[in-house]
Parts: C-alpha cells; structure tokens; sequence
C-alpha cells in the first residue's frame, strides 16, 4: 500500500504544479495514476479510484492522442478540476506509510572555515 501512497503523492505534486490543469491532470494519470494497484486500496478508495480510471478512458483515441488524453480535453476546466481535487482527497485519506511520517534530517549547517577571527572577504566588504 505504501507504494499506492506514493504514487497518489506523486500524482497530487503534478496537480499542484505549474500549467494547464487539463495538462497536469494528463501527466499525473500518464506518470503516476496507471502505477497504483487498485486492488490494494482500502475498499471506498478502491471505488472511488476504479470510477477515476473510468473516465480516463471513457473515450476513444484520436488525431494521435491516446485514450486519456482525449477523455481529459473534452471536460470542461470545472470536471478536470473536480477530478484532481478527487485525487488529493484520496491521497488525504490512504493511510500514509511510516516512512513518510519520519521527521526529515535537518539540514546542514553553513559555516566558515578558517580562522575564527578572520572575516572572508566577500563579508568585510557587505
């Protein structure tokens, strides 16, 4: 299950990112959505994900556009929309693995090297 984790949370970092949401929606269902097993998801996002794949490929391919691609430039801004607001809703509600929840290492810390007392030049002249 973690893996579906991951892949919804790559999915939703496409949906979130710079673009048309037409054009987003499309790589988040090309690069992610196809990798989730449906059959490991908790039974209501098992559903509720099957019916998402349904409309990707409610439509035929042409002029050189695969299925989902066709099937997302025919909904209108507000379905596209509602439809990546579905993904981030499932993404909320898969439980996420314990691997996600670890607190990130800290950063490094920054400093001079050299004498203590010996201000770099590129600082003396600020």
């Amino acid at each position: 299950m973690s893996e579906n984790w991951e892949h919804l949370r790559r999915a939703a970092l496409v949906l979130v990112g710079a673009g048309a949401m037409k054009q987003r929606l499309i790589e988040a269902y090309r690069c992610h959505l196809l990798a989730v097993h449906v059959d490991e998801l908790p039974s209501p996002l098992e559903a509720e994900f099957a019916e998402l794949i349904a409309t990707f490929n409610c439509a035929q391919a042409a002029g050189g556009l695969a299925v989902a691609e066709v099937a997302v430039r025919k909904m209108s801004e507000q379905d596209a929309a509602r439809h990546a607001q579905n993904i981030v809703g499932m993404l909320m509600r898969l439980p996420a693995p314990e691997s996600a929840l670890a607190e990130p290492a800290a950063p490094p810390r920054l400093r001079v090297v050299g004498d203590d007392d010996e201000v770099p030049a590129f600082l003396s002249r600020a």
